[in-house]
C-alpha cells in the first residue's frame, strides 16, 4: 500500500469514527476532512476546497428554497389533508395513505421538510383512526425515503452523485432515470409496511397524544429544593419516593458532589438539585408542590396563568438552536415558556439540563400558555407536535410557485438545461415574484448539509487520486470471485457494492457513503469490463435506502422522539426491508440498465 493510500484511509477511518461516535458536531468533522487531506498532501489546497464549488452543492441549496416555497404556499398541506379522506378511519388504509402521500411529495421536495410539515397531520390522523403515533410515524419516514428515490431532485444524495458524474465526464443522471426501479421499490415498500406493519410496528404513544400505550414517553428533569421547602430535612424515601411513586429519583446533586444512586435514607437539603424521571403530566403536577421547582432557572417570566398546556418541540436538523444550551433556547425562541424536560433518542439524560447543548432530534417538553402555542407553528427552529393542525389552503402565490417548480421539472426532464442552472434560476424567480422573501430563502438552506457535501466530495477525490478506490475495488472483486459461481459475475459484484454502501449509510451520512463508494463502484465495473451505469445506480439506491437505524437517514431521526421509538424498533422492522430492497435493486437495475 502506497503512502498516499495510507493517508487517505487514515482520514477516512478517522472521519467515520467521528461520524459514528458524534464526539464532534457533524459539520466540524466534515470540515476537518478537506483540511486533513490538504495538510497531508493527498490533495492540493484547490482540490481540497473544490467540492464547495461543485454545481451539486448549488443545486441542493436552490432545491431547499424551492421546497420552502412549496410548503409556504400551502401546496403540501393541501395534499396532506387528503390523508384523512383516504384513511376513512381505518389504520391500515391510513398507513398506506401516509406512505403514498409522503412518497409523492418527497419525489419533488426534499425529504426532511416533507416530514416536518406532515408530522402534525399524521398525529391528527393517528387520533382519527384510533392508533398510536408509533404505528404511523415510521411509515411516514419510510415513505419519504422511497419516494425520494424516484427523481433526480428527490434527495440531495442523488443530486450530489449526478454532479460528481459530471465532474468525471460521465453522463449525469437523468431526471426520471431512477423512476422505473424507484416506483417498483415504492410498491414493494408499501406492500411490506401494509402487511407486516400492523404486526411489527410498536404501540407507543407520545406525551401530547396521551392514551395507554405500551410505553408513554418519559423525561428526565431537574428539581430544586427551594428555601423553606418542607422537603428539607426529609429523606429521599419519605419526601419523594413514597408521596410521589410515579417519579423515579435518579441522583442528587449537592454543590460539587453527585450522589448517585442516592440512598433512600439520604436527607434532602435546601438547594439540592434532584434528577427525577417521569411522565410529562406527573412532572407538571409535581412542579411547585412541596416547595420544589422543576428547572426554576429556565422559567424566565414563568408560566403561572390558568390556561396552560404541555407541548412537545422537536429540534430539526436546520435549527439554529443546535449547539445552544436549553437556557439559551428558552431566552431566544420559547417566549418565556418553561422547559420541563428533554428527551434524546430515547435516552434519559443525567447531565445538568439547563446547560445541555441541544442536538438534532431532541424533544423538549415545554409548559406554556395556550395563547403562545400559535407562535411555535411554522417556526424554523423546531417542529411543534400536537394532535391538531391548522387548516391551510393554497395561498395567493401558490399557482406561481407550482408553475415555477413545474417548469424546472419539465425542462430538466427534457435536458434543455443543466439542473443546477434551472434550480438556481427557479430560486431567484421565487424571490423576484414575491413567493418568498430573501430572508426566508436564506433560512431555508440547510448549511450543514452543504458543508457535508462539499467536504465529502474532497474525500471522494482523494480516494480516486491516491488509488485507494481502485485498491478497495480490487479487494471487492477478489472476494466476489472467491464465492461459488462468483467468478466474473457482475451480479455478485453489484450486490457487494450495494452492501458496502448501505452499511456505510447506516452509520455515516448518506452523502458521505455515496461519494466514498462511487469511485469504488466505477472502478469495479471497469475492471470487470462491464457498463458502470448499474453500479452507479446501485450506489444511489444503497445510499438512500436505510431503514434499519434512526441515524441512517435524517427523517428516521425526526420521528424517533415523537413516536416513542427505540433503536431496536428500526432494526426489527426496517432490517428485513433493507434486505428485501437489496435483492430487488440487484435484480431490477440490470434489467433497465444492462451490464
Amino acid at each position: 500500500m502506497e503512502p498516499q493510500q495510507i493517508k487517505t484511509f487514515a482520514v477516512l477511518g478517522g472521519a467515520l469514527l467521528l461520524f459514528v461516535t458524534e464526539r464532534l458536531p457533524v459539520d466540524v468533522t466534515a470540515l476537518l476532512i478537506p483540511v486533513a487531506l490538504g495538510l497531508l498532501g493527498v490533495l492540493t489546497p484547490s482540490e481540497a476546497l473544490g467540492g464547495f464549488g461543485n454545481p451539486a452543492v448549488v443545486t441542493v441549496a436552490a432545491m431547499y428554497v424551492l421546497s420552502k416555497a412549496l410548503i409556504a404556499s400551502g401546496a403540501v398541506a393541501v395534499v396532506g389533508r387528503l390523508l384523512r379522506r383516504i384513511a376513512g378511519g381505518n389504520e391500515r388504509r391510513g398507513l398506506v395513505a401516509v406512505m403514498i402521500v409522503a412518497g409523492v411529495c418527497s419525489a419533488f421536495i426534499n425529504n426532511t421538510p416533507v416530514v416536518v410539515v406532515l408530522l402534525p397531520m399524521v398525529l391528527t390522523l393517528s387520533a382519527d383512526v384510533g392508533a398510536a403515533p408509533s404505528r404511523l410515524l415510521l411509515p411516514l419516514s419510510y415513505g419519504t425515503i422511497l419516494g425520494g428515490c424516484c427523481t433526480l431532485i428527490g434527495t440531495s444524495t442523488t443530486v450530489l452523485v449526478s454532479g460528481e458524474l459530471h465532474r468525471r465526464q460521465i453522463e449525469p443522471l437523468g431526471f426520471f432515470e431512477m423512476a422505473p426501479v424507484g416506483l417498483v421499490l415504492v410498491v414493494i415498500g408499501v406492500a411490506y409496511v401494509s402487511t407486516l406493519g400492523p404486526r411489527l410496528l410498536p404501540t407507543r404513544r407520545g406525551v401530547t397524544t396521551g392514551g395507554t400505550g405500551e410505553r408513554v414517553t418519559e423525561y428526565v428533569t431537574e428539581v430544586t429544593v427551594l428555601r423553606g421547602s418542607p422537603l428539607a430535612g426529609r429523606t429521599v424515601r419519605d419526601g419523594l419516593a413514597v408521596p410521589h411513586p410515579e417519579l423515579a429519583v435518579i441522583e442528587v446533586v449537592r454543590g460539587q458532589e453527585i450522589l448517585w444512586p442516592p440512598e433512600p435514607t439520604l436527607e434532602l437539603r435546601e438547594g439540592d438539585v434532584v434528577l427525577v424521571r417521569g411522565k410529562a403530566q406527573d412532572l407538571a403536577r409535581f412542579d411547585g408542590s412541596d416547595g420544589a421547582a422543576v428547572m426554576p432557572e429556565l422559567r424566565g417570566l414563568g408560566v403561572r396563568g390558568r390556561d396552560v398546556t404541555l407541548v412537545e418541540l422537536v429540534i430539526t436538523r436546520s435549527s439554529p438552536l443546535i449547539g445552544r444550551s436549553v437556557r439559551e433556547a428558552t431566552d431566544r425562541a420559547l417566549h418565556g415558556s418553561a422547559v420541563m424536560a428533554v428527551e434524546r433518542r430515547g435516552a434519559h439524560l443525567r447531565a445538568g439540563i439547563a446547560s445541555l447543548e441541544l442536538a438534532e432530534g431532541d424533544t423538549l417538553l415545554v409548559q406554556t400558555e395556550s395563547s403562545k402555542v400559535s407562535r411555535f407553528r411554522g417556526s424554523d427552529d423546531f417542529v411543534l407536535l400536537e394532535g391538531l393542525h391548522e387548516e391551510m389552503t393554497l395561498q395567493r402565490k401558490g399557482p406561481v410557485v407550482l408553475a415555477i417548480v413545474a417548469a424546472v421539472i419539465l425542462l430538466a426532464s427534457f435536458e434543455v438545461m443543466d439542473i443546477s442552472f434551472l434550480a438556481m434560476a427557479a430560486a431567484v424567480s421565487l424571490v423576484l415574484t414575491g413567493c418568498l422573501g430573501l430572508r426566508q430563502a436564506y433560512r431555508a438552506i440547510d448549511l450543514s448539509t452543504l458543508v457535508l457535501m462539499g467536504s465529502t466530495i474532497a474525500l471522494g477525490a482523494a480516494l480516486d487520486k491516491s488509488g485507494a478506490a481502485r485498491l478497495v475495488a480490487t479487494g471487492l472483486l477478489d472476494w466476489v470471485r472467491s464465492l461459488p459461481g462468483g467468478a466474473h459475475d457482475a451480479w455478485f459484484a453489484l450486490g457487494g457494492v450495494y452492501i458496502l454502501c448501505n452499511v456505510l449509510t447506516a452509520f455515516a451520512s448518506n452523502s458521505a457513503a455515496a461519494l466514498l463508494c462511487l469511485p469504488i463502484a466505477i472502478d469495479a465495473a471497469r475492471q470487470m469490463g462491464v457498463s458502470d451505469r448499474p453500479f452507479i445506480l446501485a450506489v444511489v439506491f444503497a445510499a438512500s435506502l436505510d431503514f434499519s437505524t434512526p441515524t441512517g437517514y435524517q427523517t428516521n431521526l425526526l420521528v424517533y422522539g415523537p413516536g416513542g421509538y427505540r433503536f431496536t424498533d428500526y432494526l426489527r422492522f426496517g432490517g428485513p426491508l433493507n434486505l428485501i430492497l437489496w435483492i430487488a435493486v440487484v435484480l431490477l437495475v440490470p434489467i433497465f440498465h444492462p451490464f
